[in-house]
């Protein structure tokens, strides 16, 4: 079973996959996979993030939703930096 395919069986009828990418989390220098989902549902877009629990396998079941970011007028992306390169 591909990604897709398994992220479209956590959704409600209606609910539409448009694409899927894997990706990663750091935290304090430590990586955990995450899936970065963009799904359609009655004209309205938003963005899921997956957590993959275990190793791929033909049931959903290896993901679940951590989060979902509505995808509107107001949908922006702010970059925080730890630290500070100014000179005061």
């Amino acid at each position: 079973m591909d990604q897709t395919t398994a992220i479209q069986g956590l959704l409600c009828p209606g609910d539409k996959v448009l694409l899927s990418v894997e990706a990663g989390l750091v935290q304090d220098w430590v990586k955990s996979n995450r899936v970065l989902a963009l799904i359609e549902h009655s004209g309205e877009h938003g963005i899921f993030i997956l957590v993959q629990t275990r190793t791929p396998s033909s049931n959903p079941g290896y993901l679940s939703i951590e989060k979902a970011i509505p995808i509107n007028d107001s949908f922006r992306c702010d970059i925080e930096t730890s630290g500070s390169d100014s000179q005061d």
